[in-house]
């Protein structure tokens, strides 16, 4: 069942995390930075969603929407910030990870997962993409490893961080109906 599984795995993202998270911290608004993480009793939360429909570049017709659009608000955040080293938090299914006796699973089962994008000025925005491509593909399976775990086991910031001051959630349902009602 998806409980053993999750039980049966844990730990052995822990390589993948530790490498991936060197050296970082969790990307957090200015009026956070200088206090560095705030606790989850003070955080005023809020979600600020967005939407406009355009056309993907074409020079990027190999990366996923997803890719892409993640690159992008890495890059929004890295000027909000002031720091070349985003790390955010990434909404994901956690369904890749799982065995294929698994997948079929009813109900939610969703995870966020830490994603960090490097945005040195010299560094081209396709070379910024691909890496985050490849680390989503390379990170797939991880996406049922729990924040609590990677904190604790993989990196250096405070036992207490619960949450990240940025996250991103691409959602191409649209796509995906249309996809499902063609075949």
């Amino acid at each position: 069942n998806y409980i053993a599984h999750l039980t049966e795995t844990r730990g052995e993202g822990h390589s993948h995390w530790r490498a991936l998270l060197r050296g970082s911290q969790v990307s957090w608004p200015k009026s956070y930075s200088s206090l560095g993480a705030p606790s989850h009793t003070s955080v005023h939360q809020e979600a600020i969603i967005l939407s406009k429909r355009i056309r993907a570049p074409q020079q990027y017709r190999e990366y996923t929407p997803s890719s892409l659009f993640t690159a992008i608000c890495a890059r929004a955040i890295a000027s909000l910030t002031s720091s070349d080293d985003v790390v955010l938090g990434y909404l994901t299914t956690g369904r890749p990870c799982l065995a294929p006796g698994l997948q079929e699973m009813a109900g939610p089962c969703v995870n966020i997962v830490p994603v960090r994008v490097l945005l040195q000025q010299d560094v081209k925005f396709e070379n910024v993409l691909s890496a985050v491509q490849k680390q989503r593909i390379e990170g797939f399976s991880r996406d049922s490893d729990q924040l609590s775990d990677i904190v604790k086991s993989c990196t250096d910031w405070p036992l207490d961080t619960e949450h990240f001051g940025f996250g991103v959630h691409f959602l191409n349902i649209e796509d995906q109906l249309k996809n499902k009602i063609s075949d």
